[in-house]
């Protein structure tokens, strides 16, 4: 037992050595520059996928040392930090002298059969249970996963940090030539931070963490970004509903504007789910989503330009877009709180709404429990033919001569000469276990 014990101790201490030491070596420009050229030559071969995988670094740590694990992980992603690697190398350190250590008491007492065949059989068992573990991990990691209080603490410093990455990841993939794009961001994603530090900043005096809590897991963001400024200019969160299981359990939807109305002790601001669904025309939940959050960040183009009035359309170009790319085509609608700017806004463009169950139904007051703020109106924007015109089909708008133009068909004339006929890129962000970024062109 003590030798194994010594062997085992001895072994963690040269392959931490080692990873440590890997680490150090990865960090400078040379290793950086060995590994990025590594990276490119995989996938071109297409293995960057599995140098990623958890059964290739405990092969290479049971083999060649965590050392040369390290420089595998760092070759599969070339933006993989210092300490990333010393953590995970020290890990696989500890991993490979408890198995080696056990091992050694196995075959001095006995126990364990150390011929070749037995050593290979284990190897590949022990591939297989890491392999496992790792899913199992994956899984009940996503599970209990939390967005922390301090994601919502608006920090300059750390959302010019957050941006300018964003941007450059954009930049890289060049998968856009248009200078404004849309990306869309999971709510797991460290670039989340950007959503919730300008929540913070836009609805202040209000605990948006504590808000957004139970919306979290099922949000996306939609921010508008100008790559050639390296600017978040608009952000949106769409939030989807409950499953039909949750709907069943707790008697909610999971639809903030419906929920609202569910649980309102207010007699005129409360109703039935029975009525919405009905007065709005709803065949099933799962297609309707909810824009929880529309706002400019106020860190590019002046929030009173036009340029600003057109980033908001092209993000609710954006939303019906991904409306109907999430529901598989069977997009009903969304629902949404709107000033009256954002309902003129939209009108200006053509874009249908109803109020909802046709009449006044606000926004509970955030600061002010049990008030309404009745400068925001409970919204339904159908997914109809007409609101997928205005954003892609051109109006025309030609007076006869003689006539005087109408001021409202003019300025609606204009506005989709821009939305229409423009090219909005929607980008999809999404991270790999590793936490690479990469992008996608939807459209």
């Amino acid at each position: 037992m003590a030798s194994a014990i010594a062997f085992g101790g001895m072994t963690f201490g040269v392959e931490a050595g080692g990873a440590i030491a890997s680490a150090d070596l990865m960090d400078t420009p040379t290793g950086q520059r060995f590994a990025s050229r590594t990276n490119t030559m995989l996938e071109k071969v297409k293995l960057s996928g599995l140098a990623r995988s958890v059964i290739a670094d405990v092969a290479i740590a049971m083999t060649l040392g965590t050392g040369w694990m390290n420089f595998n992980r760092q070759a599969a992603d070339p933006k993989r930090t210092r300490s990333q690697n010393i953590r995970y190398g020290v890990g696989m350190a500890a991993g490979t002298s408890t198995v080696v250590g056990t091992a050694a008491y196995g075959v001095t007492s006995g126990i364990i059969d150390h011929s070749a065949p037995a050593i290979a059989g284990g190897a590949i068992g022990l591939a297989v249970i890491a392999k496992g573990a790792d899913v199992v991990k994956g899984v009940v990691s996503k599970r209990n996963r939390e967005v922390p209080a301090e994601s919502y603490v608006y920090d300059e410093e750390r959302f010019d940090k957050l941006e300018a990455d964003l941007t450059n990841h954009i930049r890289e993939a060049d998968l856009a030539s248009e200078r404004v794009v849309t990306v869309i961001v999971p709510w797991d994603s460290p670039y989340a931070g950007i959503g919730h530090m300008s929540e913070t900043n836009a609805y202040k005096g209000y605990d948006n963490h504590a808000a957004m809590q139970p919306y979290e897991k099922r949000s996306f963001w939609i921010y508008t970004v100008d790559t050639e400024t390296g600017v978040v200019e608009h952000v949106k969160r769409i939030v989807k509903p409950m499953s039909k299981k949750e709907r069943t359990r707790t008697g909610l939807t999971g639809i903030e504007i419906v929920d609202d109305r569910l649980t309102s002790a207010n007699p005129n601001e409360r109703a039935s789910l029975d009525d919405i669904i009905k007065a709005h025309g709803i065949r099933s939940l799962d297609n309707v989503m909810n824009v929880t959050s529309n706002h400019v960040t106020g860190r590019g183009v002046d929030v009173t330009s036009l340029e600003s009035g057109m980033n908001t359309l092209r993000s609710y170009k954006t939303t019906f877009f991904m409306a109907k790319h999430d529901t598989d085509g069977k997009a009903e609608g969304l629902f949404a709180y709107l000033n009256t700017p954002a309902i003129r806004s939209l009108g200006r463009l053509g874009v249908e709404h109803q109020t909802l169950l046709n009449g006044e139904y606000h926004l509970p007051d955030p600061t002010n429990p049990g008030q309404y703020d009745e400068h925001y109106t409970a919204v339904y924007f159908p997914d109809t033919p007409a609101n997928t015109d205005a954003f892609y089909k051109q109006f025309i708008y030609e007076p006869a001569e003689g006539e005087t133009p109408d001021r409202k068909l003019a300025m609606r004339a204009m506005l989709s000469g821009f939305i229409a006929n423009e090219s909005v890129p929607v980008l999809k962000l999404t991270h790999d276990k590793g936490g690479s970024v990469s992008l996608a062109r939807l459209t």
